[in-house]
């Protein structure tokens, strides 16, 4: 009886963001591991009930299931890409616990307070790694096979560039972290005053966001960061010296990075006004052969198991987070899916209904709704545990937010 007295489930959850650096550089099957620890520690000590919202997501995963195990009976893919499919699909497991004990938790405002300083020092570590990066050649720098910079392919010059990653996995991974950071630090804004400190590590992520050269990461970032200055300017807790401080930092600081960085800058605006051309084609192409390749074989469960698609080396399924779930679950996968991220919507929509920053919740959650059309929701570990734990935050009726 006396160990039951001491667990306690908030704490189990805040391990999350207090190590998410430690389970963000792990190779990916010690990740899953790390994960699976911590939702088998809450299910021995808490038991939950599944919403409609998981009991939807769980529907659509149940077809991808027998998707797989058909696939594995009558078409025998590639030992590595079973792997990497019962991993996607147990992680998804994973991140629906996370999401229902994260939407049930009733934490303290001293458990949000705990929350508010992990996300600060993540986005300290973030910040710390971007700044030594631009002063040190990082191109060859990586962790546990994690990368600083990753190359690829300019579309400009159809050369080599390097995107900033910093050793969170993909090119995208980047814009995924700040997407789940960023409104986290919403919820802990009532009870505390914003530091310049804060705002600075904020902004510095921002930019290092911005590097990773992601055209759908640039515009949902830049929503999700205006959300986040709106809210922090008409902050009651901070005066009206403190929000000209404010401005002036953000202005301060990109005139700064201007001049630093014109060229990247530069190459930025280049970036957006050519549309990367054969970027876009052979998404498009990408797209397309997905939606044919479910449609010709087995429209109704999907495929299950991504292949690779010829010699690209790009999975068909990927780049697009509702794509890729038709594709592995089929149509009838896709329903159970759709209704799951609608009732999500729905769900959070009831709980922050009265929230006085309504408006800038909606900016700061509704963009990765848009983003994941363009990428992978489930590209990492951490980014659907991640992302299913933030949204878990913004279901859960026991944070108050209407006294903002």
């Amino acid at each position: 009886m006396a160990l039951k007295k001491k667990f306690k489930l908030e704490n189990v959850l805040l391990l999350f963001f207090k190590y998410f650096w430690v389970i963000a550089i792990l190779p990916k099957s010690v990740q899953l591991l790390s994960l699976f620890v911590m939702v088998l520690t809450l299910i021995l000590h808490k038991r939950i009930y599944f919403s409609k919202t998981s009991w939807f997501f769980a529907g659509g995963l149940l077809v991808q299931f027998v998707a797989i195990i058909v696939k594995i009976l009558f078409y025998q893919p590639e030992f590595s890409r079973i792997l990497a499919a019962f991993n996607t699909l147990f992680v998804w497991i994973l991140a629906l616990f996370f999401f229902e004990y994260f939407s049930r938790a009733e934490f303290s405002l001293k458990e949000i307070q705990k929350i508010h300083l992990y996300v600060i020092i993540n986005l300290a570590i973030f910040s710390s790694i971007y700044i030594f990066s631009l002063f040190y050649d990082g191109n060859y720098v990586n962790v546990f096979g994690m990368e600083l910079w990753l190359k690829a392919k300019s579309y400009l010059d159809y050369g080599q560039d390097y995107r900033f990653v910093g050793f969170l996995g993909t090119k995208l991974s980047s814009a995924h972290m700040f997407q789940i950071m960023l409104p986290i630090l919403f919820i802990s804004f009532f009870g505390r005053k914003i530091s310049a400190i804060e705002i600075g590590l904020v902004f510095v992520s921002f930019i290092a966001t911005l590097s990773g050269y992601s055209r759908i990461g640039m515009l949902t970032c830049s929503v999700v960061m205006l959300g986040y200055c709106i809210v922090a300017i008409q902050h009651k807790r901070v005066s009206k010296k403190q929000r000209i401080i404010i401005v002036a930092i953000g202005i301060l600081g990109l005139i700064i990075f201007g001049f630093v960085n014109y060229d990247i800058i530069l190459r930025l605006f280049l970036r957006l006004f050519h549309a990367r051309e054969g970027s876009t084609s052979t998404r498009i192409d990408l797209y397309l052969s997905t939606f044919k390749k479910v449609m010709s074989e087995s429209p109704v469960i999907g495929n299950g198991i991504k292949e690779i698609w010829g010699d690209s080396g790009l999975p068909l399924g990927s780049h697009s987070t509702y794509l890729g779930l038709l594709y592995k679950s089929g149509i009838l996968g896709f329903v159970f899916f759709s209704f799951g991220y609608i009732n999500l919507v729905r769900n959070i929509w009831k709980t922050q209904k009265n929230c006085r920053y309504f408006v800038e919740v909606l900016m700061m959650i509704i963009p990765y709704f848009f983003f994941i059309t363009f990428a992978d929701m489930d590209s990492c570990n951490w980014v659907t545990t991640g992302i299913m734990a933030m949204w878990g935050l913004y279901t859960n009726k026991t944070i108050s937010y209407s006294h903002i």
